[in-house]
């Protein structure tokens, strides 16, 4: 793992890795069009709503995520992993649990949340995660 390596962008650097970023990036956002919007994702980085965190490996980008937090009027804050892409997960998994639960702290949320598909609760349910909701889906009926 010693070739692994993460970071945590800062707003003022966002434009400078936006390129390298972009093909991870739109990668994601090919399985979820109708979800995710580029302008938006863009939008979100350089405004500090989100965070984004890079991966690298032998000092290339093979991965990322972003990291949203929510405080609900209950006084209640959630650090959620908003969007992850990339290659190799199971090499940096723990790279990855280091920095969220660390951020998570420093941002003084109670929970983290990962909104995904069913893969993410089989990768991360070992590494103390659960199942916190189901979201399920349809499309609307025609008249």
């Amino acid at each position: 793992m010693d070739d692994i390596t993460a970071a945590a962008v800062p707003i003022a650097m966002i434009e400078l890795v936006w390129d390298k970023c972009l093909p991870l990036i739109q990668k994601v956002i090919d399985r979820s069009p109708l979800d995710l919007d580029i302008d938006e994702i863009k939008r979100k980085l350089l405004t500090g709503d989100s965070l984004l965190v890079t991966i690298a490996e032998k000092g290339e980008m093979v991965a990322f995520f972003t990291l949203e937090v929510q405080t609900f009027k209950t006084g209640h804050k959630v650090m959620y992993v908003a969007m992850m892409g990339g290659e190799g997960f199971d090499k940096f998994v723990n790279l990855f649990l280091d920095i969220t639960h660390k951020l998570a702290r420093e941002y003084k949320c109670d929970e983290l949340r990962v909104s995904g598909r069913k893969g993410w609760i089989r990768k991360l349910e070992k590494f103390g995660w659960y199942n916190k909701h189901v979201t399920i889906g349809c499309k609307v009926r025609e008249g």
